[in-house]
């Protein structure tokens, strides 16, 4: 493969326009990414490692926003089952004691169903 510029032996290809690049042509941008010297190519390859920081962000945010959702699960499906012991302990209607068992008792099958990974 030659280089689209050259007539030298091409060292890779442009990330962005997927044309062969010697080394005269050749430029590494941040992202480690090999890319020719056109200026579209560059903004390309900037836009590119811009988008993987971004993601990288809202990857990192959705996790920490999972585990917030698997404690709150958690937590009510606690106060539910002791709300239900509360009720059948108490002498409380039977419905409400299995239905406040039934909401803990998913609320803590949620929360452990949860992957935070």
């Amino acid at each position: 493969m030659q280089c689209f510029k050259h007539s030298n032996q091409a060292v890779g290809l442009c990330s962005s326009c997927h044309q062969g690049v010697c080394y005269e042509c050749a430029q590494l941008t941040s992202g480690r990414q090999l890319i020719c010297d056109n200026a579209d190519c560059h903004a390309n390859a900037c836009a590119k490692v811009k988008l993987a920081k971004q993601q990288q962000k809202m990857i990192k945010k959705t996790r920490i926003e999972a585990q917030r959702l698997r404690l709150m699960y958690f937590i009510l499906g606690v106060i539910f089952v002791g709300t239900g012991v509360h009720c059948f302990l108490a002498n409380y209607h039977k419905m409400l004691f299995l239905l406040m068992n039934t909401t803990g008792i998913l609320f803590l099958f949620a929360s452990f169903g949860q992957k935070t990974d």
